[in-house]
């Protein structure tokens, strides 16, 4: 396993609070708006709108919901 895999399965362990195996929309929001709080950002930075096109973007399987293998493109497109 390697440093980015350990990465995403802190982010489950912390965010996926229904334990479903993926991440729905509200708790990636949530990641999101804890993570660019911790780098000194406001969640301001990213525009709802800017979220939601992401989502959609990244959202391959059109679930609403992120997997492991969805979420580490998210990151990718995010930093």
């Amino acid at each position: 396993m390697d440093q980015f895999d350990k990465i995403i399965n802190e982010i489950w362990q912390d965010y996926d609070k229904d334990k479903s195996g993926y991440l729905d929309k509200k708790e990636t929001l949530q990641f999101v708006k804890e993570t660019l709080e911790m780098a000194g950002q406001s969640y301001h930075m990213m525009s709802n709108q800017k979220f939601e096109e992401l989502f959609k973007i990244v959202d391959a399987s059109h679930d609403n919901k992120l997997s492991k293998k969805e979420m580490k493109v998210f990151i990718l497109k995010i930093v």
